[in-house]
């Protein structure tokens, strides 16, 4: 049993009985740093495309309170008046659907 275990001591299988646990800098430098500055990035990413998504959400009810106020959107003409919003590209084809299910619900 213990020529089997210096044998997987040898081709570094078992770590020694004396091994040192303390950690060598080089592997903080080139291992802790970069992983952690990737995962910061990660979350940055994250962060931003989410802030994005918020905005243009913003815009899409800014722009039906717009209408709706100046009595553009009513119920008889909401589908044309999303359409040419479509078309001017104010919206997009998605926010065109999501926008005609909450206003046939509200009308």
């Amino acid at each position: 049993m213990n020529s089997w275990n210096s044998y997987l001591e040898s081709i570094n299988v078992l770590a020694p009985a004396t091994a040192d646990v303390n950690m060598d800098p080089n592997e903080f430098l080139f291992l802790i740093l970069p992983l952690a500055s990737l995962v910061l990035i990660l979350v940055a990413i994250v962060l931003v495309m989410s802030r994005k998504e918020h905005n243009i959400h913003h815009k899409e009810l800014e722009t039906l309170n717009e209408l709706m106020r100046t009595g553009e959107l009513d119920k008889e003409n909401y589908s044309d008046v999303l359409q040419g919003l479509v078309s001017k590209r104010i919206i997009d084809e998605k926010a065109r659907e999501r926008m005609k299910k909450l206003l046939e619900r509200a009308l």
